[in-house]
């Protein structure tokens, strides 16, 4: 079979290729088509637990997948396309839905230094950016979700502000900074005044996430990023009588949950028949908003729990995480009364099925009071040390979200239902 590394067959009794539409790819999933047939496509095969397309062999006996991997930094096929801006320290970075936004970031003031060391053993794709400056590392690494520029100041002699040139090809939607959020309307009048103290910039599925730093003990050190038109600059404070160097910039990782992200819910006479469900139909839109919730209504029980996987693998096998936090994008808030959401394992299948409904824990791996639940930002849930262990660095992370009521078997009153979508950013 003739193939390439970006490029993967479907092969029919092996009489007949349907090659892949690259174009449509997307985190767990490929389409093929019939070249005798345009526009007619012959399957579309999701890969559970695959988000880095590796190979997989015995595709229902009837093909294979090639492997596309992030292993080489120039060529990098993910879930996001990636194109290293050449004699320069930047890229182009783009989410593979279609219609999504490119985004091109360039370090400046520092132009490519002749040695780049590709194939560093601790991460596939892993670019360290040689004789950049005696006391100042930068090198770039793709994850499943996110590809970066991670600074390393090695010294007091380190420089503490650097300057970003940024662009894209579709405007950001919102944008927050310490004084709250400015939304699309009034964002391109900001930006071209200055936004100081910005925290993130939003895109249609991506977004610029706040910058961060630690030093070597594992405390924060303060980084103050502004934006005026198209340049980033970030300052690194460092203060007065401080000697915890190297200072490591940006090194958290952002991922967002993969498309297998699901709820399963019941709707049943009695309590204990809602709870005690083995088998429920699912919320059904993957990578949808997503309810936690029990809730008595009009003498129906009905209790949601929401499947929510992540993909860490992308982190060296060395990396220790020292913090993590998941949040929870606030979408809708229908309850009567405030509960805790909390971050449980999840023993069921990825992707989740309607047997899986008994298969969320019960062991507390981190948890908010809904108390205040934003339905127009972030709500943040710091994992506690069992939820930091339970994040693993080989494999996709399942966990699962439940009212601590449903956890406790606490019958409801009436309606607590919180809806969000989810993101995971892990300290390491």
């Amino acid at each position: 079979m003739a193939s390439s590394t970006f490029l993967s067959v479907l092969t029919e009794d092996g009489l007949k290729e349907f090659p892949e539409e690259v174009s449509r790819r997307q985190l767990h999933s490929k389409t093929f088509c019939d070249p005798d047939v345009p526009g007619r496509f012959v399957m579309r095969a999701n890969v559970d637990g695959l988000p880095r397309h590796y190979m997989v062999t015995g595709l229902s006996a009837r093909g294979d997948w090639l492997n596309v991997d992030l292993s080489n930094p120039d060529d990098i096929r993910a879930p996001y396309l990636l194109t290293r801006l050449a004699n320069k320290i930047g890229y182009v970075y783009q989410p593979r839905e279609s219609d999504s936004p490119a985004i091109t970031v360039e370090l400046l003031g520092y132009p490519l230094a002749a040695k780049v060391l590709h194939g560093d053993s601790r991460a596939g794709g892993q670019v360290y950016y040689a004789d950049v400056d005696t006391d100042l590392d930068i090198y770039t690494q793709p994850t499943p979700y996110r590809y970066g520029i991670f600074k390393v100041l090695k010294s007091p002699d380190a420089p503490r502000t650097l300057r970003f040139q940024v662009s894209w090809s579709k405007a950001p939607l919102k944008a927050t900074h310490a004084g709250g959020e400015i939304q699309a309307d009034a964002l391109v009048k900001a930006i071209s005044d200055g936004i100081s103290d910005l925290r993130e910039l939003h895109f249609d599925r991506c977004y610029m996430p706040a910058r961060r730093a630690w030093d070597t003990e594992g405390k924060t050190v303060e980084v103050k990023v502004s934006i005026q038109g198209n340049i980033i600059t970030e300052e690194v404070v460092i203060p007065e009588g401080f000697a915890a160097w190297p200072v490591a910039v940006d090194t958290d990782v952002t991922y967002y949950a993969g498309t297998n992200d699901n709820a399963g819910y019941t709707d049943e006479a009695t309590y204990a028949a809602a709870h005690d469900a083995a088998t429920a139909p699912l919320w059904g839109v993957a990578n949808a908003d997503f309810p936690v919730e029990q809730q008595y209504d009009e003498g129906t029980y009905g209790v949601q729990r929401a499947f929510i996987p992540f993909d860490a693998s992308g982190l060296p096998d060395d990396a220790i995480i020292s913090a993590a936090t998941m949040g929870l994008y606030g979408r809708y808030d229908y309850s009567y009364y405030d509960f805790d959401i909390t971050i449980v394992s999840f023993a069921g299948s990825n992707p989740m099925i309607a047997g899986d409904f008994d298969q969320f824990g019960t062991t507390d791996l981190g948890h908010l009071t809904t108390a205040g639940f934003s339905v127009a930002g972030y709500n943040v849930i710091t994992l506690n040390a069992a939820g930091i262990a339970a994040i693993s660095k080989t494999a996709v992370t399942k966990f699962g979200l439940r009212s601590a009521e449903d956890i406790a078997a606490s019958s409801p009153a009436g309606l607590e239902i919180e809806i969000g979508r989810a993101s995971c950013r892990e300290r390491v």
